[in-house]
């Protein structure tokens, strides 16, 4: 048995700590929706027209991002590993890029455009958050790095663009 393989298990069967990981999980996703829209008011009062360059410059590469999730239909660790009596996510497949990864770290990087030590805590919470999904068993490392560097580079581009 692998030593990932060790650890995910290890979470697993301590149903305290998954379920810490996963509050926690959800936790950062909320706070990253709500930079999201704080960035998109924040624009909306400068200029309408920031507001929906903004706008669509995190919704495609999330559009982007859940193709090829769709065509890759890589498995989730849960679904590798035979340890998983009871999945601690419903979906299946679709796991690379992680798009939790993604939209965390493409809002941490828009948000450093209008807040730096909101956009660096962020950052700071997206790791986090790509830590927890890794021992839940929702995603592998390869699906949260890709997911992290697509979000980054395209926010990174976007505001460049737009800015």
């Amino acid at each position: 048995m692998q030593k990932r393989e060790k650890l995910l298990r290890a979470v697993y069967e301590n149903e305290t700590l998954a379920e810490g990981l996963w509050v926690a999980s959800i936790f950062i996703s909320l706070v990253s929706v709500y930079a999201a829209l704080y960035v998109l008011v924040e624009s909306f009062s400068e200029s309408y027209l920031l507001a929906i360059r903004l706008a669509v410059m995190l919704a495609v590469p999330f559009l982007l991002v859940s193709l090829v999730r769709a065509l890759v239909r890589a498995p989730r660790p849960y679904e590798v590993y035979p340890f998983y009596e009871r999945k601690p996510h419903r979906a299946r497949g679709k796991s690379f890029p992680s798009r939790h990864a993604f939209s965390a770290f493409a809002i941490a990087v828009a948000m450093l455009a209008f807040d730096l030590s909101f956009g660096f805590l962020l950052l700071g919470l997206s790791a986090v958050l790509c830590v927890c999904r890794f021992l839940l068993g929702i995603h592998f490392i390869r699906d949260l790095v890709a997911g992290a560097l697509i979000g980054v580079l395209s926010s990174a581009l976007g505001l460049w663009i737009l800015l």
